[in-house]
């Protein structure tokens, strides 16, 4: 019995290690209206983690990566039609195409997607390395 628990414990120790408890492997779609929004939360890593975003979309939007602790400052900026400097990661098209940025470790970061004059069929899939 207590040999078990032994290994086990020693399983547990080497995948926490390695990094196999928590691989960030996220796929969202969304059928949006026209200037719709849709936010997405990626939960914090345990350490710096770089976060690829790849878009497939068969209209026009704008995908937005940022830290949940920004999320005002880049909803304003958006809103006013400027560039948000606390965005992390900028992508713009009709097709598909991608975008990352390195999220720091204990950060919720956030996917923001918006449609813009055409209604999008979007599918995004997350990723963490």
């Amino acid at each position: 019995m207590v040999a078990t628990r032994r290994w086990l414990g020693l399983a547990l120790c080497a995948a926490a290690a390695t990094g196999c408890l928590s691989r960030l492997h996220v796929t969202k779609t969304y059928a949006l209206k026209v200037g719709q929004v849709q936010a997405l939360s990626i939960d914090a890593p345990a350490r710096d983690q770089t976060v690829t975003v790849a878009v497939e979309t068969d209209a026009p939007v704008t995908v937005y990566m940022f830290l949940q602790r920004d999320e005002e400052q880049v909803e304003h900026a958006v809103q006013i039609g400027k560039m948000p400097e606390k965005a992390l990661a900028k992508w713009e098209g009709d097709s598909a195409g991608s975008l990352s940025a390195k999220v720091p470790a204990k950060e919720v970061a956030i996917v923001r997607v918006e449609s813009g004059s055409k209604p999008a069929n979007v599918k995004l899939k997350i990723t963490g390395s």
